[in-house]
């Protein structure tokens, strides 16, 4: 995005939904989570939920770290 703004237009607006829906699936993955420990929820159904928020929190926080730090290039 910061290489080629054009191409991809993100405004602060779409930088509040990125972190809006990242912190509902932080409540989803608590909620699978709780389920799963009072037997009933699945295992499954945590680890994804739970592996989910990290894939998503791992994204904005590269992203936040591309607009601090700079770029790949």
């Amino acid at each position: 995005q910061a290489k080629h703004p054009e191409r991809v237009p993100w405004g602060w607006r779409q930088e509040l939904q990125a972190w809006g829906a990242l912190a509902r699936l932080s409540w989803i993955a608590a909620l699978a989570v709780i389920r799963y420990g009072l037997r009933g929820g699945k295992k499954i159904d945590a680890y994804d939920a739970y592996f989910t928020f990290l894939q998503r929190l791992a994204l904005r926080v590269g992203f936040l770290r591309g607009k601090l730090v700079g770029g790949l290039g």
